[in-house]
């Protein structure tokens, strides 16, 4: 079983891509700025110098990492968790049917049976929160009202 022995490094390198893995998913900010700190420890342990030089390489590294989070990370997670949502979507569960449109963080989607979905407007007049419309078709995961 010598292929089961995995170093420390190694070990918390798995734990910080599951953390990550699980953010993508689940919208959290406590397993992502724990991935953060564990991969600012790793940075610093590689790095064979002084505890003061590896403190602040661990301190700049989880700097620099929380910039990204807060510039990139978010939106491309949303992205990646709208994209999901758009692959699970069945057109035989809106056809004819009648959608309210709700506001989620400052974007419209259509709520139908329970699920959210994206939406275009056919006639191109801007649709207003909590007012229903009937979905007229639906075309590569994005709903048309």
């Amino acid at each position: 079983m010598e292929f089961l022995e995995l170093t420390f490094t190694i070990t918390l390198i798995t734990i910080i891509v599951l953390l990550l893995i699980t953010d993508l998913f689940f919208k959290a900010e406590v397993p992502t700025q724990t991935a953060y700190v564990l991969t600012a420890i790793v940075i610093a342990k590689v790095f064979n110098s002084p505890l003061l030089a590896q403190l602040g390489l661990g301190i700049l590294t989880w700097c620099c990492l929380i910039a990204f989070h807060y510039f990139v990370w978010i939106k491309a997670s949303r992205a990646i968790r709208n994209k999901i949502k758009s692959m699970t979507f069945h057109h035989k569960e809106t056809s004819a049917k009648y959608g309210k449109i709700k506001s989620i963080d400052g974007e419209l989607f259509i709520s139908v049976n329970g699920g959210l979905y994206k939406f275009e407007s056919l006639d191109g007049k801007q649709k207003i929160p909590g007012e229903k419309y009937q979905i007229r078709k639906e075309e590569a995961g994005c709903v048309f009202i």
